[in-house]
């Protein structure tokens, strides 16, 4: 309904399920929560959420950093957590988690939020890139040049 704080236009507001926004700007949105089937399912559990992964992660562990949920009652366990269909939340607060000594993350997306580390042989990779793309286009320009000059 509102970028930055300035009204949107009725007739030029978007319904969509994904909003991309820049650094630092707002938005307001009209939430549609009926079950029409179509652009929304009803009562549930509704993430929001960035898509990058340092923004996903706490100080480089992850899940953590800006996600939130709109959690209906009737998906609240008891405790008052968000039923998690067979997912344990229990992992994400224990020492070894704040310690980053166990990568939660890492039995459903292997490798997704793990640090990375150095890669040694980096240089040579890029090397080794520059080197075919170089070959690459010298064999194209002499093709297209042989091309050209008998048409």
């Amino acid at each position: 309904t509102h970028r930055d704080g300035i009204e949107i236009d009725p007739l030029a507001r978007e319904r969509r399920d994904v909003v991309w926004l820049a650094p630092a700007q707002r938005m307001d949105l009209s939430l549609a929560t009926g079950n029409d089937g179509h652009g929304a399912y009803g009562p549930g559990i509704w993430l929001f959420h960035d898509h990058g992964n340092r923004a996903v992660t706490t100080d480089g562990i992850g899940p953590g950093g800006h996600i939130s949920a709109i959690v209906y009652e009737e998906y609240l366990a008891p405790n008052g957590w968000p039923r998690t269909a067979g997912v344990s939340l229990q992992p994400y607060f224990t020492e070894a988690y704040y310690r980053k000594s166990r990568p939660v993350w890492e039995s459903y997306a292997p490798g997704l939020l793990s640090d990375p580390g150095a890669d040694p042989v980096l240089l040579l990779r890029l090397l080794g890139l520059a080197f075919f793309a170089g070959l690459f286009l010298s064999v194209s320009w002499t093709l297209i040049a042989r091309w050209s000059s008998t048409s």
